[in-house]
C-alpha cells in the first residue's frame, strides 16, 4: 500500500482506509500556527500565520505501527523550525534534502506538549503550552515540523510531520516565536 499525497486533507491510498462495514478513511491532519513578537511585546505579533501540514511517510508509519500493532513508537515529541526549502512526504529524520533546519534559537528543540490538553473529539494540541523560541540571530524561517528527536539538527528518530509558510518570514535577534501544533484525525465514511 502506498501512502500517496497526505497533504491535509488528502486521501490515503488505502493505507488508513478499512474496508465496509467497519467505515472509511482516517486522514491524520495537522495545522500550525506560528506568531512573531517583538522583543518585549505580547500583544500584537510582527507576523502570524496559520498553515496545514503534511504527515510524513515516516510519520504515517510510526502511527500504524503504534495503533495497529502496540509497538513501542515515539512518546516524546520536539517542534523544531524550518529554513529554506520545502517539506515533501518522502522527507525523514535522517534525509530531508529539500530543506534544511532553522538553529536560530537555544537548543534544544521544544518538547511538543499535546498531553497537556488530552486528545478530544479526535484532536490534540498544544494549544495550553504553546512552545516559545527566542531567536540568538537573524534568519529567515519557512515554517516548523514535529521529530521525536530533541537535539537540533538530529537525524535520529522520526519525523512525523513538517510545514511550510505561504513564503518564508524574518526573524530577528531576541524575537520570540509562538507555535501552536494541533493534530486531528479526521474520518470520513467512504
Amino acid at each position: 500500500m502506498s501512502i500517496g499525497n497526505s497533504k491535509a486533507g488528502a486521501n490515503f491510498d488505502g493505507a488508513l482506509r478499512s474496508n465496509r462495514p467497519f467505515g472509511g478513511a482516517v486522514l491524520p491532519v495537522g495545522r500550525w500556527t506560528v506568531a512573531c513578537y517583538s522583543q518585549g511585546a505580547t500583544e500584537k505579533p510582527k507576523w502570524s500565520e496559520t498553515f496545514d501540514n503534511l504527515i510524513t511517510t515516516e510519520g504515517a508509519n510510526e502511527l500504524l505501527y503504534g495503533c495497529l500493532f502496540g509497538a513501542g513508537g515515539s512518546t516524546d515529541w520536539y517542534i523544531g523550525l524550518k529554513s529554506t526549502g520545502a517539506a515533501v512526504v518522502a522527507d525523514t529524520a535522517a534525509s530531508h534534502a529539500s530543506w534544511t533546519e532553522l538553529t536560530n534559537y537555544a537548543d534544544p528543540r521544544v518538547l511538543w506538549a499535546g498531553a497537556s490538553s488530552g486528545v478530544s473529539a479526535g484532536s490534540v494540541s498544544n494549544s495550553t503550552s504553546v512552545a516559545s523560541f527566542t531567536m540568538t540571530s537573524s534568519a529567515n524561517i519557512a515554517g516548523a515540523f514535529l521529530q521525536s528527536a530533541s537535539s537540533q539538527a538530529a537525524t535520529t528518530g522520526v519525523l512525523y510531520a513538517a510545514g511550510d509558510f505561504s513564503a518564508e518570514k524574518d526573524v530577528v535577534t531576541n524575537d520570540t516565536l509562538e507555535v501552536t501544533a494541533t493534530f486531528t484525525a479526521v474520518t470520513s465514511s467512504g
